[in-house]
């Protein structure tokens, strides 16, 4: 993949509007997109349709979690929309993502299924909250390697996570990694990130990058600029 394939645009701006125009001012630019919570709870399927038009791949960031039932039966109702990765959370358990995972096989084959580790918005004390004793990257390494076993087909993790991912997963496993700022850029409610390059270097599949492209004046200018950066 070039540099390009590996960007996905997260469609993160406040209104439908808004993500319409950012697609369109992308369009032949971005080759993937992220369509998250926001967006789809205010109804997505002018979005979808957008994406589609620029041939553009489309990431339903949806971090389900629930019981394995449930889930299964979400994944049955969202596969008709035949998103290229879809989100589930890790921590919902080895039940759980095998349910989401086989749910999609027999209705949406195409669809890859990617387990949420740790927010990239959680560092330690968060952690430790949670867990009671374990670090950051003893919990992501714990989670994403029971996700692969469970059949994710990847993972959801910080790019300080990366490396140590890449090792205890292999080569097959994808690894997305939201988290990702230029140099400069505010980290706003990020804690644990990276820049693209490095991101990259550490052995991440994908980048997700919202802010530091819908966020500027002319998106288009700072996603070739990121582009420039990662060459």
């Amino acid at each position: 993949m070039t540099p390009q394939d590996r960007i996905i645009v997260a469609l993160d701006r406040p209104s439908t509007e808004e993500n319409l125009r950012l697609i369109d001012e992308l369009n032949g630019a971005a080759r993937f997109f992220k369509v998250g919570m926001r967006q789809y709870y205010a109804g997505a399927e002018r979005v979808f349709e957008a994406i589609r038009r620029t041939d553009a791949k489309i990431f339903l960031d949806l971090k389900l979690h629930d019981i394995p039932a449930t889930v299964a039966g979400a994944m049955h109702s969202l596969a008709p929309l035949a998103p290229d990765l879809i989100t589930i959370h890790a921590g919902g358990g080895a039940h759980m993502v095998r349910a989401a995972v086989d749910a999609l096989a027999q209705s949406s084959p195409g669809t890859q299924v990617l387990a949420v580790t740790i927010l990239t918005s959680m560092d330690g004390a968060d952690v430790r909250g949670l867990t009671g004793s374990e670090d950051v990257e003893g919990a992501v390494r714990r989670l994403a390697t029971r996700a692969i076993e469970a059949g994710a087909h990847g993972v959801v993790a910080s790019p300080l996570e990366a490396t140590m991912l890449r090792d205890a997963l292999g080569t097959d496993a994808l690894i997305v990694t939201p988290g990702v700022r230029p140099q400069g850029a505010d980290l706003q409610d990020q804690v644990r990130v990276m820049t693209p390059q490095d991101a990259l270097n550490a052995g991440a599949d994908y980048l997700v990058i919202g802010r530091p492209i819908h966020g500027q004046k002319d998106p288009r200018a700072a996603f070739e600029h990121i582009l420039e950066t990662m060459a």
